[in-house]
């Protein structure tokens, strides 16, 4: 349970519904959705500013320190990408990259070789991507929600009238701000 006055800063739900994740502070909780059982407890060491599942649900993103990656099933780190200041992450559908939204850019992290490449210059709050992999949401620290080409970085288009949209979510060929 979360003490009084404790926040949840950022929160995920698992693909297949049955676990929900909170971070508190410098702490990733989570609950067993049919029962609210707490299911585990992790301190990461650092302020978590936002969580995301892999789509396969085995996996979880926690941009604190760095990006860690933790097992969905018992809270242990699996890795730690060097990804500071990261504000948002999403994992790639396929899981074997993860993007992590920085201070300058939009990087992509090969979670075999730790390396990142970077997708776009734009800093983002907040990303989604497609269930396909194609496309990449990205609520940016400009007010504006961008729509980038995955594959190229490019700049599919961008709507400055959406300026106080904080959360972006990709659905098809649907973008909800």
């Amino acid at each position: 349970t979360l003490g009084e006055g404790e926040l949840a800063g950022a929160l995920a739900l698992a693909p297949n519904g049955r676990l929900v994740v909170a971070a508190v502070e410098a702490t990733v909780i989570a609950w067993k959705t049919d029962t609210g059982e707490e299911s585990w407890r992790r301190p990461v060491g650092a302020v978590v500013r936002a969580l995301a599942f892999s789509a396969d649900g085995a996996a979880l993103a926690a941009a604190s320190d760095g990006v860690r990656v933790l097992s969905a099933e018992t809270g242990e780190e699996i890795q730690k990408l060097p990804a500071q200041e990261a504000a948002a992450v999403a994992f790639a559908p396929d899981g074997a990259s993860l993007l992590a939204a920085g201070p300058a850019a939009i990087d992509r992290w090969d979670r075999t070789t730790g390396k990142a490449t970077v997708v776009a210059p734009i800093v983002a709050s907040s990303l989604a991507i497609s269930a396909d992999g194609a496309r990449i949401a990205a609520g940016g620290a400009d007010g504006q929600i961008h729509l980038v080409d995955a594959a190229t970085g490019a700049e599919v288009w961008s709507k400055p009238e959406l300026a106080a949209a904080t959360t972006v979510a990709v659905a098809g060929k649907l973008v909800f701000a």
